[in-house]
């Protein structure tokens, strides 16, 4: 994880919003392992809530999910609190979704599967 993003000092609290069961296991899992605390959603709908419920250092989110999408969940995440840095992940890029991410506030874009 890039430093500019969590301080290590304290326990860092990072959102997986993934409806991949076997993707949010891995992400749990690495990151648990890295000493961050880490919940998870299983699509936007969730993860708004849960950020409405507390705060987060960090979200990492899909874009392709039921219910609400990655997208529709980064605008209203930043509307709630604009200071949480949100990665958005996906297996299907694209220049559009890259550019709409990042123009609505993404910190970051990474395409599946990551490395």
């Amino acid at each position: 994880m890039n430093s500019k993003i969590l301080n290590k000092k304290q326990t860092s609290r990072i959102l997986v919003v993934e409806d991949d069961a076997s993707h949010r296991i891995m992400l749990r899992t690495l990151l648990t392992g890295w000493g961050y605390a880490v919940q998870e959603a299983v699509d936007g709908g969730e993860a708004i809530q849960m950020v409405q419920a507390g705060p987060y250092d960090l979200i990492l989110m899909d874009i392709r999910m039921l219910k609400v999408s990655g997208l529709e969940a980064l605008n209203r995440i930043k509307t709630i609190n604009p200071a949480i840095p949100v990665i958005i992940m996906t297996a299907y890029a694209s220049v559009e979704t890259a550019l709409s991410a990042l123009k609505n506030g993404a910190y970051d874009y990474l395409i599946k599967p990551l490395d």
